[in-house]
């Protein structure tokens, strides 16, 4: 995992997002509840924070793309289509006159409001339930089949219950688990990209000019020294060189500063160090490597 993880920035910030949540009543306040809980989200994955600068730039721009798809989405929810403040409210309904309560039997055709309401912002991490509420008609009849009226009125009474330190918790753990779940997914990014940087690395290495074509070094290291030992340079030899320098290759003569881009040979018919062949290196992230030996003859005795 990063070493700033978004789990760690959401860990220090668990006591800020506890202390906005208290005194919220439910479920009269859900709609208050969600816009913090989005707010607090919203801060973790889109601010300027820890998390958010330890992301280069491709992974921070991948990040962005999908939380604003996500937050768009969050945005939708079901507290723009429904009356959390009416569905905290229970409706009872009381006659005017007692007695006719002990001796009436009341047939009552109700339509049940939703017992459950599921928070679509962090679903399926956090579930509020609503109180169960009727609304009905009630007619009044005796048991001798006399129809009496009687004066009703609807008494409303809030059943909203303060949060609870476990509903707290409920909160803070299932956001605790979306931030995993984002580090999870950053983390397994960075570790494609670093296989397919390899994988590309190494197919790379192998596509240069002297492991593809080894003869084809070879035959230049001859080019390059008859040119050398020519008083007149061909002037198609020194294009060649020059377009090898444009792609990282340089031709190197003997001296003892650079002597480890060449080998030795004993030669019978030598009285000093002679060169026989330049060699060709090439620069590989700063670092100069033999793309093919030179060779310098050296007496035998």
């Amino acid at each position: 995992m990063n070493s700033t993880s978004l789990s760690k920035v959401f860990l220090e910030s668990q006591e800020k997002l506890r202390s906005s949540l208290q005194g919220f009543r439910l479920p009269k306040d859900y709609a208050e509840l969600q816009q913090v809980v989005y707010n607090h989200i919203e801060e973790l994955l889109v601010s300027d924070n820890e998390f958010r600068n330890s992301l280069n730039s491709s992974d921070a721009e991948l990040l962005s793309y999908a939380l604003k798809m996500a937050l768009s989405f969050q945005k939708l929810t079901l507290s723009e289509s429904i009356d959390f403040m009416n569905l905290s409210l229970k409706t009872t309904m009381e006659g005017e006159d007692n007695s006719y309560e002990k001796d009436s039997d009341f047939i009552q055709n109700a339509v049940t409001l939703l017992p459950t309401v599921i928070c679509a912002f962090i679903s399926p991490w956090l579930a509020m339930v609503a109180g169960l509420g009727t609304v009905g008609v009630k007619k009044v009849y005796t048991r001798e089949g006399k129809k009496h009226s009687v004066n009703v009125k609807e008494v409303k009474t809030d059943i909203s219950k303060d949060i609870t330190d476990n509903e707290i918790q409920t909160i803070v753990s299932g956001i605790g688990s979306v931030c995993k779940e984002v580090d999870e997914i950053i983390n397994k990014i960075q570790r494609d990209r670093k296989d397919l940087l390899a994988q590309i690395g190494s197919k790379i290495e192998d596509c240069v000019l002297e492991k593809k074509y080894p003869q084809i070094v070879t035959s230049l290291q001859y080019l390059f020294m008859e040119d050398m030992k020519s008083e007149t340079k061909n002037q198609h030899i020194q294009n060649m060189i020059f377009s090898l320098q444009g792609y990282g290759y340089e031709v190197i003569t003997f001296s003892e500063s650079n002597s480890a881009y060449f080998t030795k040979k004993m030669n019978p018919n030598v009285s000093e160090l002679t060169m026989y062949l330049p060699a060709i290196i090439r620069e590989v992230e700063g670092t100069k490597v033999i793309a093919a030996q030179g060779i310098v003859y050296i007496p035998k005795n």
